[in-house]
């Protein structure tokens, strides 16, 4: 079973590389995952994403190739 990292990033300030990976049966459940993964981390966010953020969540392959990246960008319209 091919195993898959998911890497995220919070702006400059924070940083979470995935040293320990999944394995899931293939790239279709690591995009199910990374999707769950960021719907309920952007709710446990609770204010800490503040104008001018950015928040990103990388999903690589057991040979570091990336394959989806997930984004958040905090930014004023008006």
């Amino acid at each position: 079973m091919p195993r898959f990292f998911f890497d995220v990033h919070h702006g400059s300030r924070e940083r979470y590389l995935d040293r320990i990976g999944e394995d899931l049966p293939d790239c279709a459940s690591a995009w199910r995952m990374a999707t769950t993964y960021v719907r309920e981390t952007i709710r446990d966010l609770n204010g800490e994403l503040k104008l001018g953020d950015e928040w990103w969540l990388d999903v690589n392959d057991e040979w570091g190739r990336p394959l989806y990246r997930i984004s958040v960008t905090a930014r004023r319209l008006t």
